[in-house]
């Protein structure tokens, strides 16, 4: 099977709600991951997707032999985003750990697309375990943007506001003055306070630690 045909494959697995099919994506998703390890190994060096196969790189067809690596790395790529979106669209909480840890896992290699699919998962099946992960997220690509896929406020604010959870508020808090999506995140953080701060991240921050021990939190 291509890549291309898994791709379809894997996206649209959720359509049949069969449970060996469900295994059998998880046990390809492990296998694309154990793939890419492989290829690192090979290579003999720890780097990032986007550096196996920049952005914007040519791509010919037939592919060259020079080429190999990169569109062996765009294969995994793709593999892995469907996947991941098709795993997110069966809504099965116990598929959550593992989908965390894979986010992470693609923070490290910097695998874009999976960590779309985490969101959107974590969008339609809000946990407290989900909080670090998506903070995770936001670091890394606010921080060094995907060039041509940057992560957009909006989608981390959507996210968290399926989240209500009191860890939830600091991370929330960050977005009061995000510009597009701002009042959704003060929205949310009205109702989660009973306060308004309005675009005033500061504030909601201070009210947040003032208020740690009435909402349970101990750290």
């Amino acid at each position: 099977m291509t890549s291309q045909q898994k791709m379809s494959l894997l996206l649209d697995a959720y359509v049949f709600r069969s449970e060996r099919l469900h295994r059998a994506l998880i046990r390809e998703l492990k296998a694309q991951q154990d793939d890419w390890e492989t290829l690192l190994a090979r290579r003999r060096q720890i780097t990032t997707y986007d550096k196996v196969s920049p952005s914007g790189r040519a791509h010919y067809s037939p592919r060259r032999p020079e080429d190999a690596d990169a569109d062996h790395a765009d294969d995994i790529y793709g593999v892995l985003s469907c996947g991941f979106t098709g795993l997110s669209r069966f809504y099965d909480r116990d598929d959550l750990p593992f989908i965390g840890e894979s986010a992470l896992w693609g923070l490290k290699y910097r695998f874009k697309q999976l960590d779309d699919a985490a969101l959107e998962a974590f969008r339609n099946m809000p946990d407290p375990a989900n909080l670090p992960v998506i903070e995770s997220i936001w670091n890394e690509f606010s921080q060094e943007p995907m060039q041509g896929n940057e992560l957009l406020p909006y989608e981390v604010i959507q996210a968290l506001d399926a989240h209500r959870f009191p860890d939830a508020i600091p991370l929330m808090a960050q977005f009061a003055d995000a510009g597009f999506g701002q009042e959704m995140a003060q929205q949310f953080l009205v109702e989660m306070t009973g306060a308004d701060f309005g675009n005033n991240t500061k504030g909601w921050l201070v009210w947040y630690d003032s208020h740690k021990a009435a909402l349970g939190i101990r750290r």
